[in-house]
Parts: structure tokens; sequence; C-alpha cells
């Protein structure tokens, strides 16, 4: 990847910014807020879009640049070449909204549009994710600090996250443990679960027993059932056969209390319809005299009928002249309120006159301050940019100023070279002596870290012994779970038997309560029937009159109600009691419940303490164990001897020569650099020749563009001036538009007017020729009213008169009637008498039934309870069985469970051994790739080493020396050169070893002096090889002059960031 171009439209300082990136060492430089980190923001907000932490933890309106307009966009354009295509990535946020836009083009063709296109079309090409990329291509001064930290660990760590070894190593030991630790705790339960279950074999042999013994009472139990079944079937027979009988009296005497009531009935319509035939003669008299006045009546419909049509032609030309009338009204007001809103318009018209000259002048200056506009912007750019290019010459100036004093001082230096020589002599001993001190220290510290460990592991694994009496002591509390459990199951089953019996006899008492009501209210419907005929009323069946047998019945009926409402009552006090039984029994099996509940929650208790235990008890044997390997390794050490203040002595006698070889060092490798500083002084003049050129010709640009500041400011303040005429203008010329529409509308209005007048003249000349009568016409109608109700009573007297030949008949099928009545009265009589029933005969063989079903309710309750401790035992021997599949499954699954446990502990070995091979790997390869760029970019050290604890070690002269030994400006190069090789390791990894070209390096500088920045600066241009693009960024305004290519960032007025180069 090659960055080629950076265009920014609004994006956070920037206002407008197009950068071009070249080849070669490019220097970014920048005071602090500038905006120098914020080219890096938009680089990776334009191939990362929202993934781009750094920008999308910003709110979108701090985005958005602060002077941008509200309807302005933010944009960002990079254009990069990847192989031989040209990619252009634009992301935009549009307007107010700040709605999300994207576009990919390659090689000019646009292949994606919108975020979510263009970030799935960017992935394929980069293969890289954000936070690799960063780490990768994007270097701190942070990254180099935590390489040269004294502590090995903290490299260690640091070094392990950038190249996302740690992550991977966590990741999986963290899965091996949780799937260790799940293993465990399933075996506990599986372990705390077979226990529960116990000696299922012996008490599955128990229950068949005890099951063989019930099956042989239960048919001894269900022959007797069936003894009572037959006696209680015997007697329901002939209770039913009685049953029949009284059936059949009641019926007969119902019958002949229906005749009787017939007789009554029958004999009341004859004397009706006599009295109705003499009333039907008075009626006919009544008709007759009412003669006169219906004749009348038809002549008045006659001469009614003749003025009808006059009427009809009256009241439709009536209401055409209201119509005319309301009409000519509602034209009459139009026509006023339109003649208003002319007048209204006329004078809008002549206002709008006096505002035209102002109008005309509003647009001719809102043209000027445009064009004005135009020449503003293009003034403003180029103060701008003589701004910045005066600024960079003045950069150049003062590195002009400073590399010439250092020619002169290096001149001097170079002098004093050969004494220094001269004062270095043999190091080798102290040195030699300072291993043998580093190595005792290191064993000393080794030799505190496992005593430490060793007490903090004694004082826990006697914190688990205190907790493993704990949990004895709450087992010991817990007690024998199983026993309870076989009492609450058998409590239960006695429950569940007796809830069903008391639901068979609640049945029962219900189906006779329900009987005897049904009884008790066929009896009143009865008695309430016959009081309301009376006792001289005719019967409903036979029609015969009731006479004697209406006090007989009626007590009869209230002996029954009184009879069938004590079998009511006495059935609702027994289903009382027993719902009582039914309620009590069930609140008692609540309790059993909840006393089972209880009793898996201490089971629960129990598995848990249990599998508590085992843990506890794993955990003390490996404390055990690493107990005896911290005493095997204390022993091993045995006294460790270090002396602190030899080592200081030593450590301050070589730093005193380490200053003299830094000094050495420091100034052979400044001479090297003499040549150079002296070619870049020619350079630098030859830049500053440049510069003014191009100053002079922005200047000789302003001079030509003739834009006057004071000009632009008087045409804004007009046009605020006449924006209010302007306005006033616009809105009376719109209003004036209607004018001739609604003078065309008037005209119309005042015609439509006269014409509604002559047709209203037109109407009221039919009216007066239709001689028609309103006050004629209403008498008449009165009059046929009056004598319409005489009509009315005259149709009444016609139908009554004549139903006389119905009457007649009425008459005559009344006496036949009762004449048949009376037979079929004596004929009931008869039969009653030879039906031969006894109210005595049925109660006894009620009484027989009773005895019959309380003999089936006992046999019934005792085949119950034997059928029910059988069923009992199926089910313990059920759940047995069941106890007994899952115990074999349980010592399966603990089986499988102990050989998945030994093959994920084999796989946390290999993965611990794998991940420390590897890192073993990677880190001499990052060895070696470093020493190969410290090599070329220093040509003194050729050997680099990381050790186990990630410290660097840089070999000089056949010996390894940590890195603190070396010089500043030699430690920053060796961080560096570590640093850009794990950057490669990367790529490597990605497979794009050869696919990036460049690589961002940000306040690398630090707080270096002026020597140690040019080392620097010179090994940086020394990896241009490695990257054909590298990017320096620095607040140091003194290193400007240093690099072949330099953006100096900089704010203007308007607190805006101006990047120029």
């Amino acid at each position: 990847m090659h960055l080629n171009r950076l265009v920014l439209r609004n994006f956070k300082k920037y206002r407008r910014a197009d950068i071009t990136f070249q080849d070669g060492l490019t220097g970014i430089i920048g005071g602090n807020g500038a905006g120098k980190s914020t080219i890096v923001e938009a680089i990776a907000w334009a191939l990362y879009g929202s993934r781009a932490y750094t920008v999308e933890k910003l709110e979108k309106r701090l985005i958005k640049n602060v002077n941008a307009r509200p309807e302005e966009s933010v944009e960002v354009h990079l254009t990069l070449s990847i192989g031989k295509n040209e990619i252009v990535i634009s992301r935009i946020m549009k307007g107010k909204s700040m709605l999300p836009d994207a576009s990919l083009c390659i090689n000019g063709q646009e292949v994606a549009k919108g975020m979510r296109e263009v970030d799935a079309h960017l992935s394929k090409l980069m293969k890289i994710s954000f936070q690799d990329f960063m780490r990768t291509f994007y270097a701190r001064q942070k990254d180099l600090d935590n390489l040269i930290r004294e502590g090995g660990a903290g490299k260690r760590d640091y070094l392990l996250k950038l190249l996302g070894l740690e992550d991977i190593r966590e990741i999986g030991l963290e899965i091996t443990k949780d799937d260790l630790r799940e293993i465990e705790r399933r075996i506990n339960l599986a372990s705390g679960a077979l226990s529960e279950l116990g000696d299922v074999e012996r008490r599955i042999e128990e229950i068949r027993a005890q099951e063989a013994s019930a099956r042989a009472e239960l048919i001894k139990r269900e022959i007797a059932l069936k003894d009572a079944e037959n006696e209680r079937k015997r007697a329901r027979e002939d209770l039913e056969r009685l049953d029949e009988k009284r059936q059949e009296h009641m019926r007969l005497k119902r019958e002949i209390e229906h005749v009787q009531g017939y007789i009554a009935d029958r004999e009341r319509t004859a004397r009706e319809e006599r009295a109705r035939l003499e009333g039907i003669e008075e009626k006919k008299r009544k008709l007759h005299a009412l003669t006169s006045d219906l004749k009348r009546l038809n002549e008045i419909r006659k001469h009614l009928h003749d003025l009808e049509a006059a009427r009809r032609d009256y009241e439709q030309l009536n209401s055409i002249l209201k119509s005319l009338q309301i009409e000519r009204r509602e034209a009459l007001r139009s026509l006023n309120e339109l003649e208003t809103r002319l007048d209204e318009l006329y004078r809008c018209r002549s206002e709008m006159e006096g505002l035209r000259e102002k109008a005309d002048l509003y647009v001719t200056t809102q043209r000027e301050l445009e064009e004005l506009e135009i020449k503003r912007e293009r003034f403003t750019s180029h103060v701008s940019s003589i701004a910045s290019l005066d600024a960079e010459r003045s950069a150049l100036l003062r590195d002009y100023k400073m590399k010439a004093d250092l020619v002169r001082e290096l001149r001097e230096a170079r002098r004093s070279l050969p004494d220094l020589e001269r004062r270095l002599s043999v190091l080798e001993s102290l040195k030699r002596e300072l291993e043998e001190l580093e190595r005792a220290k290191e064993m000393h510290r080794r030799l505190d870290e496992l005593l430490s460990e060793r007490d903090s592991r004694i004082e826990r694994r006697a914190q688990l012994l205190n907790r493993l009496d704990i949990i004895h002591k709450k087992l010991s509390e817990i007690g024998d779970l199983a026993r309870e459990e076989r009492g609450l199951r058998e409590r239960e089953v006695q429950l569940e038997t007796l809830i069903e019996t008391l639901n068979q006899k609640r049945t029962e008492i219900e189906s006779r309560r329900n009987l005897a009501r049904s009884k008790m209210h066929e009896s009143q419907s009865n008695l309430k029937r016959i009081e309301s005929l009376g006792a001289e009323s005719p019967c409903p069946t036979c029609e015969r009159p009731l006479g004697d047998q209406y006090s007989r019945l009626t007590e009869k009926y209230r002996e029954e109600i009184r009879r069938y409402r004590d079998d009511y009552e006495t059935a609702t006090n027994e289903l009382r009691d027993l719902n009582e039984r039914v309620k009590n029994a069930q609140h008692l099996r609540e309790r059993l419940r909840a006393s089972a509940e209880s009793l898996g929650k201490r089971r629960s208790d129990l598995a848990s303490l249990e599998a508590e235990q085992r843990e506890v008890m794993l955990q003390l044997s490996e404390m055990r164990e690493r107990i005896s390997e911290l005493d095997g390794e204390i022993d091993a050490i045995g006294q460790a001897e270090y002396d602190s203040k030899r080592h200081e002595e030593v450590k301050r006698s070589l730093s005193g020569y380490n200053e003299l070889i830094d000094k050495r060092a420091r100034l052979l490798a400044r001479l090297e650099n003499l040549p150079g500083l002296e070619s870049e002084l020619e350079n630098t003049r030859e830049k500053a020749s440049a510069l003014d050129e191009r100053i002079f010709e922005h200047s000789r640009s302003i001079s030509i563009l003739d834009y006057d500041e004071r000009a632009y400011l008087r045409a804004r303040s007009t046009l605020s001036e006449l924006q209010s005429s302007h306005e006033r203008y616009g809105l009376l010329l719109q209003q004036t538009g209607e004018i001739e529409r609604l003078e065309k509308l008037l005209e119309a209005l005042r015609i439509r007017v006269q014409r509604l007048d002559g047709d209203m003249l037109k109407v009221e000349g039919e009216l007066s020729e239709l001689a028609f009568d309103p006050n004629e016409y209403d008498m008449l109608r009165a009059e046929e009213t009056r004598l319409a109700e005489i009509e009315s009573i005259a149709n009444r007297l016609r139908v009554e008169i004549a139903a006389e030949d119905l009457s007649r008949s009425r008459l005559f099928e009344a006496e036949t009637d009762l004449r048949r009545l009376h037979t079929q009265m004596a004929e009931l009589s008869t039969r009653l008498e030879e039906l031969g029933y006894t109210d005595a005969s049925y109660e006894n063989a009620k009484r027989i039934l009773s005895d019959a079903d309380e003999r089936l309710r006992c046999a019934n309750e005792e085949y119950a309870k034997m059928r029910d401790e059988l069923r009992r035992l199926e089910w313990s021997l059920s759940g047995l069985n069941d106890d007994l599949k899952r115990k074999r499954e349980l010592e399966r699954k603990i089986d499988e469970l102990n050989r998945k446990a030994q093959v994920v502990s084999v796989v946390r070995d290999l993965l611990v051994r794998f991940m420390d091979a590897l890192l073993v790997r990677v880190r001499n390869e990052i060895a070696q790739n470093a020493a190969r760029i410290m090599e070329e970019v220093t040509g003194k050290y050729s050997i680099l080493k990381i050790d186990e604890n990630f410290n660097i070690l840089v070999d000089d002269r056949g010996t390894d020396y940590p890195i603190w030994r070396f010089s500043g400006g030699e430690i920053d190069m060796i961080a560096l050169s570590v640093r850009i090789a794990i950057s490669e390791y990367l790529m490597r990894s990605f497979g794009e070893e050869s696919g990036y070209s460049f690589m961002i390096l940000d306040e690398v500088f630090g707080s270096q002096d002026i020597e140690h920045r040019e080392r620097m600066i010179n090994m940086l241009r020394s990896l241009g090889v490695r990257f054909p693009q590298l990017f320096a960024i620095s607040h140091i305004s003194d290193v400007q002059g240093q690099f072949d290519n330099t953006i100096v960032v900089s704010e203007d007025d308007m607190g805006n960031s101006v990047a120029y180069q």
C-alpha cells in the first residue's frame, strides 16, 4: 500500500486541506494541538470508517469543523495505490443531520457505494483489522518507552500484547480451565446423586414381594365387590318397577285433574259465546244510523281528488320562488365581499409600485456581493499561503543558523578525540564482576519470592482445613434424607387414596341431592298449577271440575315437597362435611409438598457440600504438591549470597567509564554527519530562495485581484437594509396577481343577479294564473278527517257483526266437548283403581336399595384401598427401576467425565508447551530481524538477543549487555529497531510482507538533545529501503529542515488547522 493524497473538508480542525504524500522521510511538524495527529485519524477513518476508534468515540458534532456552516458536509478523500491499482476512498457526513455516506473507486471506476458496501470491499482489499493496522504501521513514543524500561516483566507483557499472543494464550488456558472446572462440577454432581440412590437392587426385591401379596388380596376384594354390585342391581330393578307404577299413578291423577279443568273451560266458553251473540244484534242497529255521514265522506274525497293536481303545481312554484330568493341573497353577499377584496388589492398595487426601485437595487447588490465573495475567498487563500510560506522560510533560516553552528562545533570537537582514546582503559574485569553480581542479585530475589509463596500457601492450606471441618459439621447436621423421603412418599400415597375415596362419595351425594331438588321443583310446580286452578276449576286433563280432588292433590304435593326438601338438606349437610374433609386432606397434601420441597433444598445443599468437600480436598492435594515443589526449589538454591554495596560500587565505576564511552561514541557519530551537514547547508540556502519566489508570486496575485474589503462590507450592509423591502415587494407582487381574475368574477356575479331577478318575476306570474285557494283545500281536508273517524267506527261494527257465524259455531263445539269430557273422566277413574299402587310398598323398596348401596360402598372402599396400595407399590417399583437405570447411567457418565478430564488436562499441557515454543520462535525471529536493522543503521552492532524475561541484550565485542549500558542515542536506536522488527513480523503474519510501503512514527524524538535527534533522523533516513514512505510526527520545529519532505501544520486566526508543504 502506498499513500498518494489526502483531501479534507471540514474534518475536525481542518477547514480545507490538500496533502500530497511523497516517498522518503516526511516530517509532519507543528505545535501541540495544531492538528498533526488529525491527519492520521483522517487516514484511519477513510480506511476503516466507524471501526476507527479514534473517530468513532467522538460525537458527530465534534467531528465537524466549528467554523463550517450547518449545511456544509464533512469530507475525507484518500488516494492510495495497491499494486498497480489506484484507489480513491471517499467518506462524507452530509448536511445538518450528518448523514454518513461513502464511495470507493478503483482506477477511476466506482465499485462500491454506501457505508456497508465500501467497508465490505475494503475489508477484502486490506485483509487486516483496524487494531492490527495501528499496531503494525503506527508507532508512538510510548512504544519505545515500554521497550527500554528496566523491568523485564513489563517488556514481556507489552511485547506479548503488541504481538497478540498473550490473548491467545490466556483465552486458551481459560477455556481449558473452564472445561476442567465444568467436568469436575459435573463429576461431583453425579457422585452426589449416586450416593443418594443407595442400594436400589435390594429395595426392588422387597417391593416386588409386597406387590405379589397385594395382588392376591385385591382379587378377593374384587369378588366381594361384584357380589355387592349384583345385590344392588336387583334392589334397583325392584325399585324401578315400583317407580314405573308410581309414575303411571301420578300420570292418571294428573290427567283426571286436566280433564276437570277442561270441563270448566268449555262451560265458560259456552256462556261467553251466548253473551257475544246478544251484543252483535245491538251493533247492527248502530251501523244503520251512520249511513248519511258515510255518503258525505265519499263526496268530499271526490272533490279533493280533483284539486290535487293544482295543489302540486302550487307547491312546486312556491318552492322554486323561495330557492331563487335565497340564491339572489347569496349572490349579493359574494358581490359585496369581492368588491371589498378588489379595493384592498388596488391599494397593494399602489404600494408595490413605490417599492419597485428598492427591489431592483436589492437584486443588483446581491450580484455584486456574490462577485466580491469569490474575490474575498481567493484573497484569503493567497494571504494564508503567504503566511505559511513565510513561517516555512523562518524555520529554514533557523535551521540554517543551527546547522552552521553545529558544523563549527563539530570541527572543534574533532580535535579532542585523541585525548578521549587515551583516557579509556581496560573495562573487561569490571564488566565480568558486574555480571556475577547481577546473577547473585537475581538468585537472591528468586529465593525471596519462593519463601513468600511458600508462606502464603501454608496459610491457605490452614484455611482450607478449617473450611473442611465446617463442611463435615454441616454434613452431619443434614441427617438421613433417604429415610425422610420414603416417609413422605408413603404419606402422600395415603392422602391421594383418601382424596380419591372422598371425591367418589361426593359424586354420589351430589347425584342424590340433584335428584331430590328436581323432584321437589316438580312437586312445587304441580302444587302451584293446582292452586291457580281452584277447587271449582276443570281438570287440565279431563276438563271435569276438581271438586274433592283439589284438597287431596294439594296435600299430596305438599307432603312430597317436605320429603324431598328433607332429602335435599340431608345431602347438603353430608356434602358440606365431605368438602371440609377433602379441604383438610388437600391442606395436608400441600404441607407434605412443602416438606418435599424443603427436603429437595436440603438434598441440593447436601450435593453442594459434598462437591465443595471434594473441591477442598483437591485443592489441599494440589497445595501439598506445590509446597513440596517450593521446598525442593528452595533447597536447590541454598544460601544466596549477595553484596549490594559492592554491586553499587561496580555500577558507579562503570557509569564513569560509560560517560567517556558515550562521549566518544557521540563524537564519532556526529563527525560522521559532518559532510552531510555541509551539503544540507547549501540545500537550505536554495530552499529559502525558492520560498522567496513563491511569496512574491502570491503577492503579485493579490495586487492583480484588486479586492477591497470595505466595498465587500458596504455591499453586505446595503443588502441587509434592503432585505425587508425586497421581501415586502415579493409578497405584494404575489397578491396583486389576482386582480384580473377577481375583476372577471365580479362582472359574472352582476350578470347572475340580473338573471335571478327576471326568473323571480316569471314564477310570481305563474302563481297568480294558477287559481288555487289553499284555505278551501285545508277546510275540506279537516272535514274529511272528522268523517274518516266515523268511517272507522262503522268498519269496526261491520267486523264485529261479521263474527256472528263464528260465535254460533264456537257455542256448538263447546256443548259437544262437554259431553265428550264427562265420558273421559269416568274412564280415567276406573283405570286408577285397577293400578293397585301404594306409597308404603315404594318406601320399602327404597330402604332395601339404600342398604344395598351402603354394602356396595363399603366393598368399594375396601377394593379402592387395596388397589391404591397396589398402585403405590407399582409406582414405587417404577421409581426404583428408574433409579436403577439412573444409577447405571451415572456410573457410565462418571467414567466418561473422568476420561474427558484426562483429555482436557493433556490438551492444557500441550497448549502451554506449544505457546512457550511459539514465544521462543517469535522472540528469536524478532531479535534476528532487529539485529539486521540495527546493523544497517549503525554499522556497529550486529547481534541482538531477547532473553526468556524479554530483556533486550546487545552484543558488544563478544559480550551481551543490557540496553541501559549503552548511550541514550544508542538506546533509542535499539528500541526503534526492535519496534520496526515487530511491525515487519506483524506484516508477515498478515501475509502482507511487501504489500505495505509506509510507517508512521509519532513523537519518537521525545526530549532528546540536538545531537541525539540528528542521529535518530539519520537512522530513519537509512530505513528508506524497508519503507519507501516513512512519516515522523513531531512538535519540535528545529528538525523541520532535516527531512526529505516536510508538512508544516499550524493554526490560522479562526483556529483552523492549515497544512502546507
